[in-house]
């Protein structure tokens, strides 16, 4: 099981009190990657969101022959909350490690909960989840752009 330390260390959770932190740590599991190992693939059931304790991960979706990066997570980082927060039953990109890593993961029920009782991380989440979707919606509106522009390697249509 995870230590109270090391969830500390993460700046989503600064305010925790250690009771919070003892239930997080109860509710969590670990994963150790290797570079170039998947985490999690596009077409996953969305059921855990995680936090990047040590390491890299890529985040990337499939757009035809084209992989389009949607991001990278570091360190004490929160990821994989937008489809669970959005109620998307799946993930839609693959995430891959680019180092060896060592995550957190919460079941999608415990990260609910974690909302409802813990006011400061909620706030922090949304926060970080708005920042996320406006991205999502630029790099939607780039790659539209670039599809109807005839952008190299991408195509409209079947």
């Amino acid at each position: 099981m995870i230590t109270l330390d090391a969830l500390r260390q993460v700046p989503l959770f600064a305010e925790c009190s250690d009771e919070q932190l003892q239930w997080l740590a109860e509710q969590g599991a670990e994963v150790w990657l290797q570079p170039g190992e998947f985490h999690r693939k596009e077409g996953d059931p969305a059921d855990h969101v995680f936090v990047m304790l040590e390491g890299e991960v890529r985040v990337a979706e499939q757009v035809g022959n084209q992989e389009l990066v949607l991001a990278t997570y570091g360190p004490k980082t929160l990821y994989g909350e937008l489809p669970i927060l959005m109620g998307t039953p799946y993930y839609w990109a693959s995430g891959r490690a680019l180092r060896s890593c060592h995550i957190w993961e919460l079941h999608k029920d415990a990260f609910w909960q974690m909302l409802a009782t813990i006011p400061a991380v909620a706030t922090v989440i949304l926060q970080t989840m708005a920042k996320r979707v406006q991205e999502l919606q630029s790099m939607s509106q780039q790659r539209k752009s670039w599809i109807e522009s005839g952008y190299p390697g991408c195509r409209a249509g079947p």
